[in-house]
């Protein structure tokens, strides 16, 4: 009987951890993206704190209408926390992936504080981890972006722009990860 009792208490959370990706191994490898154009807002502070951003976003998209707007979430991470700036003063944008002309059509409404982000085409380092939960997003950011620094150190790519996007596709049950190598992103408000 304890057996089984211990088979339960450690196996099933090794399962779940195993499920999520926790002992995936993570590899990053060079590739291409085509333009990316997003809807959202922009987001100063702590990353962990970005998820009221993301529900704003939401919000707001809501209330245009626009229910066809983006396919997937997107949250681009534009401070590396490694290089020492406090929390605070970290950068990203949450928002919503879209084409060219769906972002052109939602500039004429009135949202006044949703803003366009635009990242041109170019080379990047691109990986996936599993999403299944909110856990799966907690894994991922313990697991990817330790890997990551580790191919970019090995790899000898240094650059100014160390932004990350990442894609969140609950559908396909995947994040994306795309780390930036060559141009900045570029953000503006729709409406001023």
């Amino acid at each position: 009987m304890w057996k089984g009792i211990i088979f339960v208490v450690i196996g099933v959370p090794v399962a779940i951890l195993v499920h999520h990706g926790a002992f995936r191994q993570i590899k990053w490898i060079e590739g291409q993206i085509d333009s990316i154009y997003g809807i959202g807002l922009s987001h100063q502070g702590h990353y962990r704190d970005i998820c009221n951003t993301f529900q704003t976003v939401d919000d707001l998209i809501a209330k245009s209408g626009e229910n066809d707007l983006g396919n997937k979430k997107m949250g681009i991470y534009l401070t590396d926390p490694d290089t020492g700036i406090p929390p605070e003063q970290w950068q990203s944008f949450a928002g919503v992936s879209t084409s060219k002309d769906k972002a052109e059509i939602f500039q004429s409404k009135s949202l006044v504080s949703l803003e366009k982000a635009y990242v041109p085409a170019q080379k990047v380092l691109k990986t996936t981890f599993p999403y299944y939960s909110q856990l799966s997003t907690l894994l991922s950011v313990w697991k990817v972006y330790p890997a990551h620094k580790k191919y970019r150190q090995d790899n000898k790519i240094t650059t100014d722009c160390p932004a990350i996007i990442e894609f969140y596709n609950y559908d396909e049950g995947i994040i994306e990860f795309y780390s930036l190598i060559d141009a900045p992103i570029f953000t503006k408000k729709i409406k001023d």
